[in-house]
Formats: C-alpha cells, sequence, structure tokens
C-alpha cells in the first residue's frame, strides 16, 4: 500500500517580503511509495502535486509557489503546480471540509479525548515546523481524481493546527529535521 496524503495551508495573515498573503491557501497532494510511509521516503514520492490559490495574483502566486516548495519540499517522479480554487468550510459536528479545484476534497472530524477535550499531539517524533503541536481527527470523506490517481477514503487519518511562524523559528526548527541537526 502507499501512504496517500495532502497538506492545506491557509494564511489568515502573512507576508512574504512586502507582498501580503492575507486570506490565501495552498497546499500539497503527495504519495509514497508502495509498503513506505511518507516520512520514511522523503525525497522519493511517487508524486508531489502543489495546488495554489487562484485567487491569487501573480506576485502572489510567485510568493505562494517558492513558499510551498520550502514547507513542502518537492519529492518524486512527478512533480506540478495547479493554480486552483482552494475552499475550507465547517459544518455540523464541528466537521472542517477542504475543496480544491474540482480535483479533491477532504472532511475531518477532530476525535474527543479520554478526558474529555480534543486529543492533541505534541513534540511528535519527526515533526517538521508547522507539526509541532495539532489536534487529531479521522477523515469522514477524502476523495482526489488528478495526476493519474483516484482515491477514494474514510476514517483516515485528520490533523489540524494553527499556528503562527516566521523565517527564523521556522529555519530554527526544521534544523530538527535533519539526521544529526540541534534546533
Amino acid at each position: 500500500m502507499t501512504c496517500d496524503g495532502a497538506q492545506f495551508l491557509f494564511i489568515s495573515q502573512g507576508v512574504f517580503g512586502e507582498i501580503s498573503l492575507n486570506g490565501l491557501a495552498f497546499g500539497q497532494v503527495a504519495q509514497s511509495p508502495a509498503g513506505q510511509t511518507m516520512m520514511g521516503s522523503v525525497g522519493r514520492w511517487n508524486l508531489t502535486i502543489y495546488y495554489i490559490d487562484a485567487r491569487a495574483n501573480a506576485q502572489q502566486r510567485v510568493a505562494l509557489e517558492t513558499l510551498a516548495h520550502v514547507v513542502f519540499p518537492p519529492a518524486g517522479s512527478q512533480t506540478a503546480v495547479r493554480y486552483v480554487p482552494i475552499v475550507r468550510s465547517t459544518g455540523q459536528g464541528d466537521i472542517h471540509t477542504v475543496t480544491f479545484g474540482g480535483v479533491g476534497t477532504f472532511s475531518g472530524q477532530l476525535m474527543k479525548g479520554g478526558l474529555g477535550g480534543t486529543v492533541t499531539i505534541t513534540n511528535p517524533p519527526a515533526a517538521d515546523p508547522i507539526h509541532s503541536e495539532y489536534l487529531q481527527g479521522l477523515t469522514s470523506r477524502w476523495t482526489y481524481r488528478d495526476a493519474g490517481q483516484t482515491w477514494n477514503y474514510t476514517g483516515s487519518n485528520y490533523m489540524r493546527a494553527t499556528f503562527q511562524i516566521n523565517s527564523q523559528l521556522y529555519q530554527q526548527r526544521s534544523a530538527g529535521l535533519v539526521p544529526g541537526a540541534t534546533p
């Protein structure tokens, strides 16, 4: 089996140099080689497709694509960039849905912890700078039809996080992903 996944970032407030990225989004869909995890196969993925918010102007598209390549490094034999509408919505029961272009949709609901509240993962192994803490859940739907792929899953892993980061902090935290490095 492959590990198929997506990550999307929605920017509430942000700049790239002098370029405002407020309200825009970008994401990545990736697939590991058969029998390998995503983290265990970085650099050898089957595909990495970037999705950039179609609402972005030319300067914002360059900025979002640059950020996407840093936050979600290209890794694999098939890499492409697509400019599509990216929409996030909240439905009944705290179900969050992300739809990108006409090619993908995933919905997830957070898990409740045994002591109440939401299951929170803090300081996971191999956490990248934007996943040092996240809320854990399950997908209620995950469909994708692009790049020669057709996926249709339910009950798969779903994570959600809110974070603040700048270039200096990102660089410091990402050093921890390199074997033997000390952040």
